[in-house]
């Protein structure tokens, strides 16, 4: 009895710090995106591992869409990079609220084309974990005044890395 006392005493224990905890760390979702050059000399010969496809006459690279996580006592940082055609990206990093088990967001002021003109609205970004080492990022169209032209602030599916 004494064993089963401490067992579930321990269980109780670190069962929060292993939970708040998993949300932390750095996910990766690797993808290949073109990028529009002239001709296949301005594709390759880089460092950057550009490779031209000779079918559809683009160049092509590896990048990875990034989403960095920390947590600063009871608070999470969070830092979103995504990566979309010809290179585009969206940058995103601020604080976050743990809205439930494996579910994070992050508020900020942010702006929409409505009816012709700039409105201000609220950007929010969600990220929700699919489980321990998986997640996905969703925002509404208020952040892309964080993003090119060419990408969005979402990712379907991140692993970590």
């Amino acid at each position: 009895m004494k064993k089963l006392f401490i067992l579930l005493l321990l269980s109780q224990l670190l069962t929060p710090a292993f939970a708040a905890d998993f949300m932390e760390g750095t996910f990766l979702n690797k993808k290949i995106t073109n990028v529009v050059v002239p001709t296949q000399d301005d594709c390759e010969g880089g460092d950057d591992g550009a490779r031209w496809d000779a079918e559809s006459e683009n160049c092509l690279v590896d990048i990875a869409d990034v989403v960095k996580i920390k947590k600063n006592e009871d608070k999470y940082s969070v830092e979103v990079i995504t990566w979309g055609g010809n290179l585009h990206s969206c940058a995103f990093e601020n604080e976050a609220e743990k809205i439930a088990e494996g579910h994070l967001q992050a508020k900020t002021e942010g702006s929409e084309w409505v009816d012709g003109d700039w409105q201000d609205k609220e950007c929010v970004v969600d990220i929700k974990f699919k489980d321990q080492n998986t997640l996905s990022v969703e925002a509404n169209w208020a952040c892309q005044v964080f993003c090119g032209m060419r990408a969005e602030l979402s990712i379907e599916e991140a692993k970590r890395n």
